[in-house]
This record gives structure tokens, C-alpha cells and sequence, in this order.
């Protein structure tokens, strides 16, 4: 089943799953971000992002106000989420720690 999302005026998904749920799913799932972040308070100012590491898909919420990340989830059993934002803080691999 194929399913089209549009996510912001100039952000348009298509969906396609051999399961009609398993679109279903999705669909629901990254049209439902969140729009109010629970650090700032912030309720008009967001970019979606997504980006592929290593064969991984990361999708989140960035705050432009405050830069907090919201990131969809994925269960176990099955089906996705969108977490609460949280404080972004860049991994620093270079830092000597010992």
C-alpha cells in the first residue's frame, strides 16, 4: 500500500509497505511529531532531519528555539514513536578521557 504524508509545506513522504498497516503505521507515526517542545516551551519553530549512518535511518525533531531533538522511535514488538526532546550534545570522540 502506498500513502503520502505531508509533513511541512515543502516536506512530502510517500509510503509504500507491502503491509497496508505497516503504511498505516508510519504514516501516523511521522505525520504526529511533536510540536511543542517540553524544554522551551517553544510551539512554532521546528526542522524536521533525517540523515543515513552506516545503513541506519535517524529521523528527529530539532527545536530552533532552544536546539533540542526529538527522535522517532521504533519498538521492538513493532510500530514508532516520537520520544521527548532532549538537550543535544555532540558526541566528542576526539576528547582524550583518561
Amino acid at each position: 500500500m502506498k500513502a503520502k504524508v505531508q509533513l511541512t509545506p515543502s516536506i512530502q513522504l510517500e509510503i509504500d509497505e507491502p503491509k497496508e498497516m505497516d503504511t498505516l503505521h508510519k504514516a501516523i507515526a511521522l505525520s504526529n511529531y511533536r510540536r511543542k517542545c517540553n524544554l522551551c516551551g517553544n510551539v512554532k519553530a521546528f526542522r524536521l532531519a533525517s540523515n543515513k549512518p552506516k545503513g541506519y535511518t535517524y529521523v528527529k525533531n530539532i527545536c530552533l528555539q532552544c536546539g533540542g531533538q526529538s527522535n522517532l522511535g521504533q519498538y521492538e514488538a513493532g510500530g514508532y514513536f516520537w520520544k521527548e526532546f532532549e538537550k543535544y550534545e555532540p558526541n566528542n570522540k576526539g576528547t582524550n578521557q583518561g
